[in-house]
């Protein structure tokens, strides 16, 4: 097992990928993950990748909302920042749509009632 130290020094012997610092970070918001600056800190104002504005709460998010689905219009944003190839899904995934919600146009499937036996 390696310390600390050592894979430290094995990533500035080139060994291992460099740790790259990004200006955005995911953020759940509205019913989805979103790309926010990475120095909005607790109780600050600022605006996602896709425009929206949030406020960064003082308590952590809760494990749910890390499962949300990612904004489309910010992942783009993001990739197309980064110089990433864009995903197929990100226009299939609108942004700020809670889980679980059907999306325009389509119904959910009814289900048989159950029966008794």
């Amino acid at each position: 097992m390696r310390g600390a130290g050592e894979a430290c020094s094995d990533r500035s012997r080139g060994k291992l990928p460099p740790v790259v610092d990004r200006p955005f970070r995911w953020f759940p918001a509205e019913g989805g993950r979103h790309a926010v600056p990475v120095d909005l800190v607790a109780n600050d104002v600022g605006s996602t990748l896709c425009g929206k504005e949030v406020t960064v709460p003082r308590e952590r998010a809760s494990k749910t909302a890390w499962c949300w689905p990612t904004c489309g219009l910010c992942d783009a944003a993001w990739r197309e920042r980064e110089g990433l190839v864009r995903r197929p899904s990100a226009a299939a995934s609108p942004p700020g749509r809670p889980p679980g919600t059907p999306s325009p146009g389509r119904r959910p499937v009814p289900r048989p009632a159950p029966t008794s036996p």
